[in-house]
């Protein structure tokens, strides 16, 4: 686990969970530096499996789903995979206004979307 800036990083086997720092991701200044150490880690591997941890967040302006939206289409690129979680009901209120819940896959909490990258046991047969 590191910090960086405004986030916490925690990687694991397959899966590198960032979780922000802060309880208000209001000013410019705060959701330009999220969002350039956002790119940083994922320009740092490839086919990253993300979770965006948003427990620690309280009031989010709409300029940080732009950037989630711009990191969002980096995982793609360089085909990994991107989830959210740890939402509270009032912010999730505007992933669905602006319709970003159909676009994110949003969990509940941060174990819930490590384990969503697992695939799936099957038996030969």
């Amino acid at each position: 686990m590191s910090q960086k800036g405004k986030l916490e990083i925690k990687d694991m086997k397959n899966v590198t969970v960032i979780s922000f720092l802060d309880v208000a991701i209001l000013d410019e200044t705060s959701i330009k530096e999220l969002g350039d150490e956002m790119e940083e880690v994922v320009k740092s591997k490839e086919e990253i499996n993300l979770v965006v941890n948003f427990t620690n967040v309280d009031y989010l302006s709409s300029a940080v789903l732009g950037r989630l939206v711009k990191v969002f289409k980096m995982v793609r690129k360089q085909k990994g995979k991107m989830k959210l979680c740890g939402i509270k009901s009032s912010i999730l209120q505007v992933f669905k206004i602006t319709r970003l819940d159909k676009m994110f896959e949003i969990l509940p909490d941060e174990d819930k979307a490590i384990k969503s990258f697992k695939k799936p046991f099957k038996l030969w047969g």
